[in-house]
């Protein structure tokens, strides 16, 4: 394998491993905050809203978790798994 080609791969997985674990952070806390309304907005949004924003937050967070593992594994097939050729011979 090509160094470049190794030093690509390692970069993508990086990058997608500390999206992974941002994501699971931010999952992390918004679950771990969802029961109570945070004291500077007590005044200005109920329990039920707080929990909705939460409840949406997390739905979109593991959604993109899904995302990046899809669009990682995307990225090597067209980059590095001949996806590329495929499509050009196909339009051929």
């Amino acid at each position: 394998m090509h160094p470049l080609s190794l030093a690509f791969i390692v970069a993508i997985i990086f990058s997608t491993g500390i999206r992974l674990w941002l994501t699971a952070r931010q999952i992390k806390a918004v679950t771990e905050n969802r029961a109570q309304v945070p004291t500077p907005f007590a005044q200005s949004i109920t329990l039920e809203e707080h929990q909705k924003a939460a409840d949406y937050t997390l739905a979109k967070s593991r959604l993109s978790q899904i995302d990046a593992v899809l669009g990682t594994v995307l990225l090597l097939f067209v980059t590095l798994g001949g996806g590329i050729n495929r499509l050009d011979e196909a339009s051929q």
